[in-house]
């Protein structure tokens, strides 16, 4: 899968709309985590997408229940990479279709 989108600071994702999920934290304390998917290539992408459209549609048709749509804005885009970073994702992965598996873009993720 190729990184042909290029994010390269955490402004860049200003205004995306990323997934969260419960989860359990390292702590056993049930937290909102970004919902990630690996590649064949195994390389793990945080799900983000331009629109709550597209996310809302992400959730239904994955029937991922507790899943909700946050917009990144500013004061939690850093937050949102580096959480991403220490569950395992090297990239983003943009407007993804689970239908279809297709998506509108993939980056590394940007460097903080």
């Amino acid at each position: 899968m190729p990184f042909e989108t290029q994010i390269k600071s955490s402004d860049d994702l200003v205004g995306m709309w990323m997934l969260l999920v419960d989860r359990e934290d390292g702590a056993g304390e049930k937290t909102k985590l970004p919902v990630l998917v690996e590649s064949g290539t195994k390389h793990k992408f945080v799900l983000s997408f331009k629109n709550a459209a597209g996310a809302k549609k992400f959730l239904k048709e994955s029937d991922t229940e507790d899943g909700v749509p946050m917009m990144v804005v500013k004061g939690n885009a850093m937050t949102m990479i580096e959480t991403a970073r220490t569950l395992g994702a090297d990239g983003i992965l943009i407007d993804y279709d689970a239908s279809t598996q297709r998506y509108g873009g993939a980056s590394l993720l940007p460097q903080v």
